[in-house]
């Protein structure tokens, strides 16, 4: 995730790098700290309890999430926008942020004659909403068949894939959304997103052994060895112990 989240907001680009860790932008860090540290403080509170597929949250709940959100989602979209208004400009070779982008969709220009407007907008928002969009089918499906517990570094991830233009209002955004998703990893250690049934079999296989040597036969060790292994949730409903386990493998031997 850290690989990932460098790349799309493009802190590899020189430029980019510099502007980002100037000392001018002292408050960058000050925000990106302070967020990790307000998110582990509201995390012990009734407020800001986590959200599972069997949560029932409070009128204060539900007003929090939905106004967080709005406030959420209108920042996405100003990056959205953002990304339109500005292309031209930041298209120069020296000033331009997301090279990797351009890069990635340059084609796009040649074969469909696209205009360097859209050529940039595709390049940054298409990459973005498409994780969005492949997690969100994910979510979709759990909710239709299984549980899930949504952990908040998760949503800190993808949040911060967006920030990755010079202006304060991105670089802020950016801060916060960073500081939100280092302080889950370091609080949960990238816990997994979905949780499976208790007791219900992930997917299991077949290993075989054949000696290779005179002094395998010698041993007695037999000539095939085959296991079953298969990978179980145990206790998934705490989110403190393990949440899967190998179960033991039994020898058949043929």
């Amino acid at each position: 995730h850290p690989t990932v989240t460098g790349w799309f907001v493009d802190v590899t680009n020189d430029l980019r790098f510099s502007h980002l860790f100037n000392r001018k932008r002292w408050w960058f860090f000050v925000l990106y700290l302070a967020s990790g540290v307000v998110w582990s403080s509201l995390s012990s509170t009734e407020l800001a309890s986590s959200v599972d597929a069997d949560s029932e949250l409070t009128g204060a709940q539900i007003a929090a999430y939905v106004g967080l959100g709005g406030v959420v989602v209108l920042v996405i979209l100003w990056h959205l926008v953002y990304a339109y208004v500005t292309a031209l400009h930041m298209i120069d070779e020296d000033e331009h942020p997301d090279h990797a982008m351009m890069n990635v969709l340059d084609w796009a220009g040649r074969e469909f004659h696209m205009s360097a407007h859209w050529q940039f907008w595709w390049a940054y928002a298409g990459a973005r909403l498409g994780v969005c969009l492949f997690y969100s089918y994910y979510i979709l499906l759990m909710l239709t068949e299984s549980n899930f517990h949504m952990h908040h570094w998760w949503v800190g991830w993808v949040l911060s894939l967006f920030g990755s233009f010079q202006h304060p209002i991105s670089l802020a955004y950016l801060a916060i959304t960073l500081g939100v998703f280092v302080q889950g990893i370091g609080a949960y250690s990238g816990d997994a997103i979905f949780a499976e049934d208790e007791g219900q079999i992930l997917f299991s296989f077949e290993r075989t052994y054949k000696p290779s040597t005179e002094f395998d036969e010698i041993a007695n060790i037999e000539t095939w060895q085959k296991w079953m292994c298969t990978l179980m949730i145990n206790d998934c409903g705490n989110e403190n112990s393990t949440v899967a386990e190998w179960s033991d493998c039994t020898d058949d031997d043929s």
